[in-house]
């Protein structure tokens, strides 16, 4: 349809945004806006205009017609848009309408009458900002230049590609995390050895996760070791010199309280300040040693957070990860994130240290059926060159009547040997029962002063061959409600061991009672047993000697151990080495809870 001028029918078009120069610009203003009278056939000027604007006003898009920059028609969409009322949009220059940010860019699609589509940021009444598609299309009309623009709001489209980054972002790391934690679980599961898995920990967690970290795992004399490891190669000593220090258990803060509590512990934005407390004092790391606090300024820390690694319910340590950059902060992604680590750490620590266990058990088992095999051997063998030896001395006599001496020194050591044997396989019946807690009580009135001389003088043998001779201090009764033979068993283990590791030099045994419980004491002046064996000695299949050099088969202390306790006492051991050891019983007079009846 071609246009053409006429008085009778007219309207404005609205334009994009645009100007040509600011000074032309600003001449503009001051103008009033002429209309664009557009003239049609008579048989359609109706239709030319109801028309347009029936196109216009439905668009959804902003429509605008400008001149040179100032608006000659606007839809009520771009009025919408932009907070104005349509009235109030006639006349103004296309760049009112962009954001500072955005003028620069307006200015020059309007200028070289670009029809490349852009984006701007627009700018409404009252103030607020949107991102916006900007098309523009110049027109001719009567010889002038006309430009119209259609504008979209992208403020709903930005959202969504804004949550679409977001969730593509989030699940980008999301596999960088599961990559890293399956990278630690793999390399960790490669150790066999307890300490040596997480020795390497530290190393694997930085940098990923921070500058420097340390792990620090219980032992099982309740001591900590401590390990450490720096992103910076150039810090190696530093995170080494950390390994010297333990955490002290009492801290308030740091991986000591991570240990204590069980609890993940975070600390951010920590300041010099925080770091290096006054004298005597702790600092927010858990530390106030002043050689530690040197070291761990040196090695810098700005933020740090601290988790237990705990499996099967069992606190096996706690890692620590430190970051020394003031810009990095621990959130709450970082707190799950290291908390899932943890877990995953504790399982690959504890099936590293169950399989060790599973290994020395192992060799303990084994050791001990070869000891076993031979201890049972021994009186087998002696028990069958008895027998031998009466067969052939009854052989011998030819009829004649045999020695009766002679049978019955052969008679006496078949009965020691099958006594012997007896004791062994006693023995090992009893492993099984404690093992299975089928042990059972037959308790009854016994004076232990009497058991003990009872015990001494059916040792008295073993004393000479040992060259030990054992001396007596029982002066008061010492009478109790226990087991007869389980006594007797405890006190013959510990007599026996003294004798065997005496080194030839006098025993002394003790008893008293005071307030209901009654002490006896084993002391001998032989080989000793250094303080780290102390609780190892009492062990199943455990010794603090070779087998080589001392027979047995490791189970008399156990076995003493485990029936004192079930007689609601203690079984303990002061000693160190070649300063020979003492074993201390304390039994209760009385049972502490009677039976059901």
């Amino acid at each position: 349809m071609g246009f053409e001028t006429t008085k009778a029918y007219t309207f404005f078009l609205m334009a994009d945004f645009g100007e040509h120069d600011s000074s032309r610009l600003a001449s503009e203003r001051t103008k009033t806006p002429s209309a664009i009278e557009l003239r049609a056939d008579p048989s359609d000027i109706g239709k030319s205009e109801l028309g347009f604007h029936a196109l216009s006003e439905a668009a959804f898009e902003a429509v605008t017609i400008t001149d040179e920059g100032r608006i000659l028609f606007a839809n009520h969409a771009l009025a919408d848009m932009f907070g104005y009322k349509p009235a109030e949009v006639i006349g103004m220059l296309a760049t009112d309408f962009a954001a500072p940010e955005s003028r620069e860019i307006v200015k020059s699609h309007i200028i070289s009458g670009s029809e490349e589509p852009y984006e701007a940021r627009g700018v409404r009444k009252d103030g607020s900002t949107f991102t916006a598609m900007v098309r523009g299309k110049m027109i001719q009309v009567e010889g002038r230049r006309l430009r119209v623009t259609a504008i979209s709001d992208l403020t709903h489209q930005k959202q969504i590609e804004a949550e679409q980054e977001r969730v593509r972002a989030a699940l980008e790391e999301n596999h960088r995390n599961d990559s890293f934690l399956a990278e630690v679980v793999h390399r960790l599961g490669g150790f066999a050895d307890f300490y040596e898995a997480v020795a390497a920990l530290p190393s694997l967690v930085v940098p990923y996760l921070a500058d420097w970290a340390v792990a620090v795992v219980r032992c099982p004399n309740q001591s900590f070791r401590v390990f450490a490891a720096a992103a910076d190669a150039k810090k190696a000593p530093l995170a080494e010199a950390i390994c010297r220090f333990t955490p002290d258990p009492e801290a308030p803060s740091g991986v000591a309280l991570a240990l204590r509590s069980g609890q993940t512990v975070v600390a951010n934005d920590v300041t010099d300040e925080k770091l290096t407390p006054q004298q005597g004092e702790w600092s927010v790391a858990g530390v106030r040693n002043p050689e530690l606090l040197r070291i761990v300024r040196a090695l810098g820390m700005r933020a740090f957070i601290a988790v237990p690694l705990v499996a099967r319910g069992n606190a096996l340590g706690a890692i620590g990860l430190v970051s020394s950059d003031g810009n990095r902060s621990f959130s709450g992604a970082d707190v799950n994130l290291v908390e899932n680590l943890a877990h995953r750490a504790a399982l690959c620590l504890d099936n590293a240290r169950l399989l060790a266990d599973a290994r020395d058990a192992i060799r303990v088992r084994d050791e001990f059926l070869s000891i076993a095999s031979h201890e049972l051997r021994t009186p087998i063998t002696s028990l069958q060159l008895a027998v031998q030896n009466i067969a052939r001395t009854t052989q011998a006599a030819d009829r004649a009547d045999v020695p009766r001496e002679i049978l019955h020194r052969l008679a006496e050591t078949a009965g020691r040997q099958t006594r012997r044997l007896d004791q062994l396989v006693d023995t090992l019946l009893d492993v099984s029962r404690m093992g299975s807690d089928n042990l059972v009580l037959d308790r009854g009135e016994l004076d232990l002063g009497d058991l003990i001389r009872e015990i001494v003088g059916r040792l008295s043998e073993d004393s000479v061959a040992a060259g030990s001779p054992i001396h007596l201090e029982l002066r008061d009764a010492v009478v109790g409600n226990w087991d007869r033979s389980r006594i007797d068993q405890v006190v013959t283990n510990l007599l026996s061991n003294a004798l065997k590791f005496g080194a030839g030099k006098p025993i002394q045994i003790s008893a008293t009672q005071d307030d209901g419980v009654a002490e006896f004491k084993v002391s001998d002046r032989g080989i000793g047993i250094r303080p780290a064996e102390h609780d190892r000695v009492f062990e199943l299949f455990e010794r603090a000697v070779s087998p080589k050099h001392f027979g047995g088969l490791g189970l008399g202390l156990y076995i003493a151990r485990r029936i004192v306790e079930s007689h609601s006492g203690t079984l303990t051991v002061t000693s160190d080495q070649g300063a020979g050891a003492t074993f201390t019983v304390r039994l209760p007079v009385r049972p502490l809870t009677e039976p059901n009846s």
